[in-house]
């Protein structure tokens, strides 16, 4: 069963592959544990940039930083559990923790954050091309 990629996410991963072939790889920042609070509530923001180049934001959950307002977070996950926090471990947070409109989402071994669909239409992209 073939399913066929939206105009708007064959754009999108064509952006990413021509951003990727542009720019150095950067090491993903992840937050520090003595910067938790334990007596506050956290959130990721899922950001994406003009160039298409996502990134990832540990925030407080009564931040209203400019970026949250602007185009560039795309979404935000449902407050992160303290002890998932302090792991620092992407992929269990994303395995826990829900974005705030219900969705999934996941991080691959880069750090780079997806939607659960967005996952799915670029697998089935793949599993195309190797079955052709």
């Amino acid at each position: 069963m073939k399913s066929k990629l939206s105009t708007e996410m064959k754009e999108s991963i064509k952006k990413k592959t021509q951003v990727a072939k542009n720019s150095a790889p950067k090491r993903k920042k992840i937050w520090k544990v003595c910067d938790i609070d334990s007596s506050k509530e956290y959130f990721l923001a899922l950001l994406e940039n003009k160039d298409g180049v996502r990134e990832y934001s540990l925030r407080e959950s009564n931040d209203k930083d400019n970026s949250l307002l602007s185009g560039e977070c795309l979404y935000v996950t449902e407050s992160i559990p303290y002890e998932l926090l302090l792991s620092r471990n992407l992929e269990e947070i994303s395995n826990t923790v829900k974005l705030q409109n219900g969705l999934s989402f996941l991080f691959d071994s880069n750090g780079d954050w997806m939607t659960e669909e967005e996952y799915d239409s670029f697998r089935s992209l793949i599993e195309s091309r190797t079955q052709s």
